[in-house]
C-alpha cells in the first residue's frame, strides 16, 4: 500500500515541504521537495532524497529532509549581495596566503593528522573552499555557508573519480569540511589581526568518512620506542645518556 505523502511546514514564509516514501521494504527512502504553501505548486530545484533505514526513523528523517529542502529553497531565492560587499581580491584566500611557513606549521597543531593529511586539507581549503568563501566576503552568513556546502556536495556527487550517490558525497565532504574548519579556526587564532569572521564550516548530517591515518598511533609508537631505548641503555650503562652508540 502506497504511503500518504506528508506536508511539513517550515520557518520560511510561504514554503511547505512535501515528503513521500519511496522504494521497497529493503530499499526505503524519503523524497521531498518544496511547495508553495498557498497554491500547493511544486518548487523546482528543491528536491532532496534520504535513505530510510527503518520505519521507526520516519519522523526524524522526514524532518531532516524538510530542513534540507528549506536550505535549498533559501539558496535559490536569496537576494544577491550588493557588489560593493563582495571581495573580488579573495579575502579568505589572501588571509591564508599571508601565513609564513612558520605560520603554516602553527596551523598544524594536532597530532592526529599526518603531514600528508594536513597538506591535503590545506589544499582543499586553497582550491575548493576558500575561493567560494571569497565570493561572499566579510558579509558571509550561515545561509551562505550552507549554499557553499551544497555546491561542494553536488560537485563531489558528480565527480568523475567514481559513481557516488548523495549519501557518499555528503560523507566525503563532511570529512573534508571537518578538517577545513579546524584549519580555519586555527587561522583565526594564529592571525587575530586579520579579523576573520566567526564561522562554523562543518557539515551536519552523515558521519564524516575518514581514512585511517598512520599518525593516529603516534603516542603508542613513541611509548614503545622509549621503553626499548631505556632497556638498551640499561644493558650499556657505560655509554651514558641519551643513547648508546649501536
Amino acid at each position: 500500500m502506497k504511503a500518504t505523502p506528508m506536508i511539513l511546514t517550515t520557518d520560511t514564509k510561504g514554503l511547505s515541504v512535501k515528503v513521500s516514501q519511496r522504494g521497497s521494504q529493503d530499499d526505503l527512502h524519503l523524497e521531498g521537495h518544496g511547495i508553495d504553501a498557498g497554491t500547493g505548486r511544486a518548487i523546482h530545484g528543491t528536491s532532496v532524497k534520504r535513505k530510510l533505514q527503518t520505519p521507526e526513523n520516519l519522523k526524524y528523517v522526514a524532518a531532516a529532509v524538510a530542513h534540507l529542502v528549506e536550505q535549498k529553497y533559501l539558496s535559490l531565492t536569496r537576494t544577491p549581495l550588493p557588489k560593493a560587499h563582495i571581495r573580488p581580491d579573495g579575502f579568505f584566500t589572501e588571509a591564508l596566503k599571508t601565513c609564513t611557513p612558520e605560520g603554516i606549521v602553527l596551523l598544524h597543531k594536532t597530532y592526529c593528522w599526518s603531514g600528508k593529511t594536513f597538506h591535503s586539507a590545506l589544499t582543499y581549503c586553497e582550491k575548493s573552499l576558500f575561493p567560494r568563501l571569497d565570493h561572499y566576503g566579510v558579509e558571509i552568513c550561515e545561509e551562505d555557508v550552507h549554499t557553499i556546502q551544497e555546491e561542494l556536495i553536488q560537485k563531489a556527487e558528480q565527480s568523475k573519480r567514481g559513481n557516488r550517490n548523495r549519501a557518499d558525497a555528503e560523507r566525503s565532504v563532511a570529512a573534508q569540511l571537518y578538517r577545513a574548519d579546524y584549519i580555519y579556526q586555527r587561522l583565526r587564532e594564529v592571525r587575530p589581526d586579520l579579523d576573520l569572521p566567526k564561522l562554523d564550516l562543518t557539515l551536519t548530517g552523515p558521519a564524516p568518512e575518514f581514512k585511517q591515518s598512520s599518525a593516529r598511533h603516534y603516542p603508542i609508537r613513541s611509548a614503545s620506542s622509549l621503553l626499548i631505548c631505556c632497556f638498551v641503555c640499561s644493558l650499556h650503562p657505560q655509554e651514558g645518556w641519551p643513547w648508546p652508540r649501536l
